[in-house]
């Protein structure tokens, strides 16, 4: 896994304001959680924050935890509206 010190190093789809902004958006845009989920499969998200070593700090496990609820929610109204 890359490790990063300076957040202009991130690439834009691996930055936490993108990702919030697409979580929110998934509300109106369903395949938007579902590439946030992609990304966090895939790797880590990034903050603008260091942390003791220097790093920048990355997404805790509770927001990966959270993200895959909420596509596993709109996966089941999807569901039940296709089938209902």
């Amino acid at each position: 896994m890359t490790s990063y010190s300076n957040y202009e190093q991130v690439p834009w789809y691996r930055r936490s304001s993108i990702n919030t902004l697409f979580i929110l958006g998934s509300f109106f845009f369903h395949p938007l959680i579902w590439a946030v989920c992609f990304l966090l499969a895939t790797g880590d998200v990034y903050y603008n924050k260091t942390d003791t070593s220097g790093q920048l700090k990355k997404w805790h496990w509770a927001n990966k935890v959270v993200a895959f609820i909420l596509l596993a929610v709109q996966l089941g109204f999807l569901l039940l509206f296709r089938l209902g």
